[in-house]
């Protein structure tokens, strides 16, 4: 989900579609919405293979770029595509990368030279990068193998045209957060690990101020760390308030440097999503709590600075996927 430069709402994922007698995830989707969330279009593309998944959104001056992947059940295989549409959704281009390996592509950001960057990870343990210009030709990829295990769910721009890649690692029997800085060619810069011996800790979205914000979980509860630049902890907050039961979300900074995070957690048999601020020290202002009123289960994913407010965006389980979206005002308040 991003918010465009004409103030719409941009967003991508995937949409079933019928095979045989039953439903499979195919087709990759791009819908636009209007600032007060009315559908302005939405449009679908298909990929090699029986699955897509939408991942990731960047806008350009002329379209939008969609990070996405495709995968079959005849093989282990997965296929990385980038896909360019003008303002209206029409595709300019499509490309796939064909990958030997089992990768799943999440994150993608710009680059000095009009391309892009891609990170992901690999099945089979390690860290998967890749290389594209500004048409989609992938010029290289790259593998940080590794004995451990890895997810990645952020990556970020960061000072002198460097990347910081976020995301959880099983060292010693526990989950453990970590933040792997990389040059533009995909060289290891850096790589270090957050949390406590004896303790699960997961990753779940960075972002970046005066240093870096880490946002996850710690034995089930929201989990926050602040940064210097150069990774040295200044602060780590667990937010009891919360149980969090592993689940994702998003983290953003205002200019004040007040933190915004959302989630979701189960309370009664329901998955519920919740809005948090903290202040720059890690101290609790308030926090907010958003049920669905039909029952449903509620995932928060996705937060974004939107007029003068924040809008929450996640899917709505029941008996088939939706994406749900909440604005609220700068009190996390629902309008």
């Amino acid at each position: 989900m991003i918010i465009t430069t004409d103030g719409e709402i941009l967003i991508t994922g995937s949409k079933n579609r019928p095979l045989g007698d039953s439903l499979v995830d195919d087709d990759i989707v791009l819908t636009k919405l209007t600032d007060d969330g009315e559908l302005v279009w939405c449009n679908k593309y298909e990929t090699i293979g029986y699955y897509g998944y939408g991942q990731s959104l960047l806008e350009t001056s002329d379209g939008y770029v969609v990070l996405a992947y495709s995968s079959d059940d005849t093989s282990d295989e997965t296929n990385m595509m980038l896909i360019k549409t003008d303002k209206k959704g029409k595709t300019l281009w499509s490309k796939t990368c064909y990958t030997p390996a089992d990768e799943r592509v999440q994150a993608v950001v710009p680059t000095q030279d009009g391309g892009f960057l891609i990170a992901g990870r690999v099945v089979t343990k390690g860290i998967y990068l890749a290389k594209a210009n500004s048409m989609g030709d992938t010029l290289w990829t790259k593998i940080l193998a590794s004995s451990n295990e890895y997810t990645v769910f952020s990556m970020r721009t960061i000072p002198d045209n460097h990347f910081a890649i976020t995301g959880t690692t099983n060292r010693n029997g526990y989950n453990q957060i970590y933040v792997l800085k990389i040059d533009g060619a995909g060289n290891q810069l850096e790589f270090r690990t957050y949390g406590e011996s004896g303790h699960s800790t997961h990753s779940y979205d960075l972002a970046i101020s005066d240093g870096s914000v880490l946002f996850g979980s710690k034995d089930d509860y929201p989990y926050v760390v602040k940064t210097t630049f150069d990774g040295d902890t200044v602060w780590s907050k667990q937010i009891l308030d919360i149980s969090n039961q592993g689940i994702g979300g998003a983290v953003v900074v205002n200019s004040e440097n007040d933190i915004f995070i959302v989630g979701s957690n189960w309370v009664d048999g329901n998955e519920r999503s919740y809005f948090i601020k903290l202040s720059s020290s890690g101290e609790l202002i308030w926090s907010r709590v958003f049920t669905d009123s039909a029952g449903y289960n509620m995932r928060a994913s996705r937060l974004k600075p939107f007029g003068d407010g924040f809008l929450i965006g996640g899917t709505r389980l029941g008996s088939d996927l939706q994406c749900f979206l909440i604005r609220t005002d700068s009190e996390g308040e629902e309008f």
